[in-house]
């Protein structure tokens, strides 16, 4: 009796902690989903928001044997932006990253660290991937240069990143590689 008592409670705590991860990962689903629908200005916490963007991820990189690490900045970072511009950034370029910087059996990783001086707010994704040769790396923003178009890539994707960064979020961007 006292081992199927046992087994209860460890089933409960497993219940309500599957639980506890599908509601956050609904809010953090809901919130970005909502984002990316609008184009309104809001502040927001960048470490938290960037938390949820890639916890909607979370489903799609499960079913890979690749890993996405978010290194926060230590500090809170408030910002007034277009926040679904920003889901749409991150959203894209990891999964860009997810489908060219690793071959079909290999396990990668992609990092996304956050930082701020003054002013200013970098994103800095980096993979541990196969890179680009220089030839490629010079097109990657073009419109509709692509490198998987036999799998259904339409070349847009950066360009699209790009557009959204220079444009909505008054940045810019750059890519380098080591082949």
């Amino acid at each position: 009796m006292i081992k199927v008592i046992s087994d209860f409670k460890e089933g409960c705590f497993i219940l309500k902690s599957n639980l506890h991860r599908t509601a956050e990962l609904v809010a953090s689903f809901k919130q970005v989903s909502v984002d990316q629908s609008s184009e309104l200005l809001r502040k927001i916490e960048l470490n938290a928001y960037l938390e949820d963007v890639i916890r909607t991820l979370k489903p799609r990189i499960k079913n890979s044997s690749h890993k996405v690490h978010l290194e926060p900045n230590p500090f809170e970072i408030e910002v007034l932006c277009c926040p679904g511009a920003i889901a749409q950034v991150i959203t894209n370029t990891i999964e860009n990253a997810l489908v060219h910087a690793f071959g079909k059996h290999e396990s990668g990783e992609v990092n996304v660290l956050l930082s701020q001086s003054g002013d200013e707010v970098s994103i800095l994704i980096s993979d541990n991937g196969k890179g680009m040769p220089s030839d490629v790396l010079g097109c990657m923003f073009d419109p509709f240069f692509t490198t998987n178009r036999e799998n259904g890539g339409s070349g847009l994707g950066m360009h699209s990143i790009y557009n959204i960064i220079s444009q909505q979020l008054n940045g810019t961007i750059n890519c380098s590689s080591i082949v």
